[in-house]
Parts: structure tokens; C-alpha cells; sequence
């Protein structure tokens, strides 16, 4: 099933791409604890709502909006729901979409939640006051723990890269003067490399799309048990 995400009043947004071709990313649909369907997510957008012929996955229940919600992949392949400005909202781990995750206007923004909220395996998604569930399935190198040590590490050398270029550029100008480059060296004690990087896990919270800058904290794997309820 293929529509254009670009229907009615809606666009896709200028960053989203296809995700590789060998992506793994689907959505399980469940009814009352039972596997009803499975929705390969395999374009740069797809949307999700009650209008058949405007959507890629239509939902029937009378609470959702005519298009109600898109899931787009950015240059990284990694996956971010966006609620379209719906009347009974959606939800992610049991938790509704803040605001600033909400609106059929996309942008190139970096404030927190113009790009929706990111999407792990093992997530949950509700649309309106719809029972069904759509666990998300994905690569395991993307799962939330994964992804949230490789923006660490990534922090990390982008910071290790720019204190050398400092120290690298204070070092030639000290050097041209005449004075000592060594007390100017990128090396730090243990102690201090140890808060650095404690300080690196702290505001990699504060990320402008990070989902827990956005109140939306992980819940724990729902359990077949769960979804049946």
C-alpha cells in the first residue's frame, strides 16, 4: 500500500528519507492480546488515520482523525512519530504526545518536538481512544540504550575534537611569543574525565529531540499479558 505524503493539507517534511532498504522497522497491531496485523514501515513518511484514501495505514475506530499521525525517518534511518494536530490525541508508552510533538505544520526546526518524539523497539503506540496496540519492532543496534550510548560516545569526541583544536591553536600562538605550549596539553586526570563524561550523560537528556527532553521517559516492555488486558 503506497499514498503520497502529501495528501490533502499535509507534507511530509523536508529532512524525512527512506529509510535502507534492509530496514527492519514494523509496527505489530494487536486486538484484545492477539496479533491482527503488521505494517512494514518502509517509506521516508507514513501516515496513519481514518481517510482510506489519504493514509498508508488506516485505522476504523471513531475517535481517530481523518489523518491522525505520521511516523517519518530521518538521514539517520531512526524513526519519529508526530501527532497531526488529531482531536483525541495519541500515545506512546501509555503516555499522549506533548504539544510541542503536535501540529500537521513540519518544519526544519531544532526546538524540542518539531520532529515528533523518537521511536525505539519496544515501543507502544495508541491512536485516539482506540484499544489496538502497535508495538514497534526495529534493529536491535537501535534499541533505546544503543542509541542513547552512541550520541555519548558521539558527545563525547565532538568535544575530545574541539578541545584539541583549542589546545592545538593556544599552543602555535604561545609557541610564536616565545612561551610554554605544555601546561596547554588535551589530557585530563581520571577524576576529571570521569565528570566529563558523568556531565555528558546528564545533558544528553537535554538533547533538542531527545524523547525524555519531551516528558517522555521509556515504559518497560509491555507483556503479551499487558496487551490483553
Amino acid at each position: 500500500r503506497v499514498i503520497a505524503a502529501t495528501m490533502g493539507s499535509y507534507k511530509a517534511p523536508q529532512w524525512s528519507k527512506d529509510p535502507p532498504t534492509n530496514s527492519s522497522w514494523k509496527l505489530i497491531e494487536i486486538k484484545s492480546g492477539t496479533e491482527v496485523g503488521k505494517h512494514d514501515l518502509a517509506r521516508k513518511c507514513i501516515l496513519f488515520g481514518r481517510a482510506e484514501d489519504m493514509v498508508d495505514v488506516p485505522l476504523q475506530h471513531e475517535s481517530v482523525s481523518r489523518v491522525h499521525a505520521r511516523v517519518a525517518f530521518d538521514e539517520n534511518g531512526h524513526p519519529w512519530l508526530r501527532d497531526l494536530g488529531s482531536t483525541h490525541g495519541t500515545m506512546c508508552n501509555k503516555r499522549k504526545l506533548p504539544k510541542e510533538a503536535t501540529g500537521k505544520m513540519e518544519t526544519n526546526s531544532s526546538k524540542p518536538g518539531s520532529r515528533g518524539i523518537m521511536l525505539f523497539p519496544g515501543d507502544v503506540i495508541q491512536f485516539g481512544a482506540s484499544s489496538r496496540l502497535f508495538c514497534v519492532e526495529g534493529p536491535e543496534e537501535s534499541n533505546r540504550g544503543a542509541v542513547k550510548a552512541a550520541m555519548v560516545t558521539a558527545n563525547i569526541q565532538n568535544k575530545d575534537k574541539i578541545a584539541t583544536g583549542w589546545a592545538t591553536s593556544q599552543s602555535r600562538n604561545l609557541g610564536s611569543r616565545g612561551g610554554s605550549s605544555q601546561a596547554l596539553g588535551n589530557t585530563d586526570s581520571a577524576e576529571q574525565q570521569q565528570q566529563q563524561q558523568h556531565n555528558y550523560h546528564h545533558n544528553d537528556n537535554h538533547h533538542p529531540h531527545h524523547p525524555q527532553h519531551l516528558h517522555l521517559q521509556t515504559s518497560q516492555s509491555i507483556t503479551s499479558s499487558n496487551m490483553s488486558r
